[in-house]
C-alpha cells in the first residue's frame, strides 16, 4: 500500500506549476532552490505572519522590506531559520540568500519556513535554554542520545548561564552535540544540536562574557551571581 507523503506547502504549489508551466516556476527563485517559500514570521518583528517571497531573497529584505524593522528602535539580534531546530544566525549574515544550499553552508536550513526574529534585548543562551527546553519535552526516550543528551545540553547551557561554565564545558557541549547527531534515532536528536553549535560558532564573544561571570544585555545576572529563570 505505497502512501505518498508531500507538505502542504509542496501541494499548494502543483496547480500554479499546471498552470504557469514549469519553466514559470523555474524562473522564480534561485538555480538550485527554484519558486517561492512560505515563511512564517515572528518573533521582534513590526509586520508578523505568514509570507510568501521567492527564493533567494536576503534575510535582510525581509527583515526591513516586508516585516517592517525590528520595534522600538532596537537593533536586530538573531535570526533562527527552519523551526526550533534551525540554526542561529547574527548580524553579520543577514544579506545571505535565503535558500537550500546558501543556508546550509552556514550551518541552518529553511526547513519548515519558521523564521524567528530576536533585538538585541535577548541573551542568546537564555534563548538557546528555551530551545532547548522544548526538545527536552519533546524527546520520545526511545534512544540514549536524545533522551539523555537533550537535558544534558540543558544543564549545560544553564552552567554556562548562571556563571559556572568553562572551556571544558563548551568542549562537552560539542562533544555530546556530535554524538547526538551521529547517533540518534530520528530528525529530532540529530537537530536538536543544530542552535546550540551555531550560538557558539557566531556569538562566541556573549559565550566567552558568560564563562567571565557577565551577561552582555544583564539578563541572566551571572556577574551577581543571580540567575532570571
Amino acid at each position: 500500500m505505497p502512501t505518498c507523503v508531500n507538505n502542504v506547502e509542496t501541494l499548494a504549489n502543483v496547480p500554479a506549476i499546471i498552470e504557469n508551466s514549469p519553466l514559470w516556476f523555474r524562473s522564480l527563485g534561485t538555480t538550485n532552490s527554484a519558486g517561492t517559500k512560505v515563511f512564517t514570521l515572528t518573533g521582534n518583528i513590526v509586520n508578523s505572519g505568514l509570507i510568501e517571497v521567492p527564493m533567494g531573497i536576503t534575510l535582510r529584505e525581509i527583515i526591513y522590506e516586508i516585516g517592517g524593522g525590528i520595534p522600538h528602535g532596537r537593533k536586530f539580534k538573531m535570526a533562527q531559520t527552519g523551526g526550533t531546530s534551525g540554526g542561529c544566525l547574527a548580524e553579520a549574515h543577514l544579506d545571505i540568500p535565503m535558500d537550500y544550499d546558501s543556508l546550509s553552508r552556514h550551518g541552518s536550513s529553511l526547513g519548515s519556513g519558521a523564521l524567528l526574529i530576536m533585538d538585541d534585548s535577548h541573551c542568546i543562551l537564555d534563548l538557546t535554554r528555551c530551545f532547548l527546553k522544548f526538545f527536552v519535552h519533546e524527546s520520545c526516550g526511545q534512544c540514549t542520545p536524545c533522551r539523555e543528551g537533550t537535558p544534558a545540553l540543558y544543564q549545560l547551557i544553564n552552567a554556562l548561564i548562571e556563571g559556572r561554565g568553562d572551556k571544558s564545558t563548551i568542549e562537552l557541549i560539542h562533544r555530546l552535540a556530535r554524538t547526538m547527531q551521529d547517533s540518534s534515532l530520528c530528525a529530532l536528536g540529530q537537530t536538536a544540536p543544530i542552535p546550540v553549535v551555531s550560538a557558539l560558532r557566531y556569538f562566541w564573544p556573549e559565550i566567552e562574557g558568560h564563562m567571565q561571570g557577565s551577561c552582555a544585555v544583564d539578563k541572566c545576572f551571572a556577574s551577581k551571581g543571580e540567575v532570571r529563570r
